[in-house]
């Protein structure tokens, strides 16, 4: 079995001599880490982390920053490179959502603000977008026009609702929520269609 080959890239390089410092600083074991981190990391995979064998994935650098007392943008660079993106993703929604908006059941916003009618915070709206990008994204469907209300509705209602900060790790969890909520409400919608048909 041939040892894997050492990380190139000079930021992949950088997180992982910061995680191998904060391990050593946190005196604690390979195989402590491994455990803390949980289900799928063994204590090899501790070690390729911090012999710049193995670059920290994203969904991993929360667990493993917490385990050495760290931040996960320090320790993984996937980790940095994605929250690069959401806040470029945050950065554009209020120009995705200037112009016309539907006015049938929603109250006119010019801009992506405070909601007053409903008090919904923008880190919350901001929340919600990263999610919608993401379920978008994964379905290879454009980003760059406005959602369906609907879709923004159902992200929403979700954010606020499972009322925890969205990390790398648990936007997955929201995009596949958000994908099936809107399947059960497509099918609620399908069922009422045919009931009002028959």
């Amino acid at each position: 079995m041939s040892r894997p080959r050492l990380l190139t890239d000079p930021d992949d390089v950088a997180a992982s001599d910061e995680f191998k410092r904060c391990l050593i600083a946190s005196k604690k074991t390979q195989e402590q880490v491994a455990a803390e981190i949980g289900s799928g990391v063994s204590q090899g995979t501790v070690w390729q982390w911090a012999n710049r064998r193995l670059a920290i994935p994203a969904n991993r650098a929360a667990d493993a920053a917490r385990a050495v007392g760290t931040t996960p943008d320090k320790i993984s660079t996937e980790h940095r490179r994605f929250w690069a993106k959401a806040s470029a993703w945050i950065d554009e929604a209020p120009h995705h959502y200037r112009g016309p908006m539907p006015t049938s059941g929603y109250e006119p916003a010019p801009d992506l603000g405070p909601s007053q009618h409903v008090g919904i915070a923008l880190s919350t709206v901001a929340d919600a977008m990263i999610v919608i990008r993401a379920y978008l994204e994964d379905k290879g469907e454009p980003v760059e026009n406005l959602p369906d209300p609907v879709l923004v509705k159902a992200a929403l209602d979700l954010v606020v609702e499972r009322a925890e900060p969205l990390t790398l790790t648990n936007v997955i969890a929201f995009k596949r929520q958000l994908a099936t909520r809107l399947k059960e409400t497509d099918n609620g919608d399908e069922r009422r269609e045919a009931a009002g048909a028959g």
